[in-house]
């Protein structure tokens, strides 16, 4: 079941970002897809109990679901897309 977010809450919430070009990070530093699912376990073990992607409408949709199989992997059982309105890009 979907439900609206307004603010990510850096305290429990692991954000994964995906630019343009395929590139993913993590709390801006660059992040393998190989390295994800280690890194999602390592955040659920302290605390960060929600991930979400946000991800550039020009990404391709094959790194799009390896990333969120890799999150699932590392233990997140639900991972929520992040979209952004017109109004609040820049």
């Amino acid at each position: 079941q979907g439900r609206i977010i307004n603010r990510l809450d850096p305290g429990t919430s692991l954000l994964v970002e995906i630019d343009a070009l395929g590139n993913v990070t993590v709390a801006g530093e660059p992040v393998a897809a190989s390295q994800l699912s280690g890194l999602a376990a390592e955040a659920i073990s302290r605390g960060r109990t929600e991930a979400f992607v946000r991800a550039d409408g020009e990404a391709r949709y094959t790194v799009l679901a390896q990333t969120l199989t890799e999150l699932r992997r590392g233990g997140y059982e639900n991972v929520g897309l992040v979209q952004e309105s017109v109004s609040e890009r820049p």
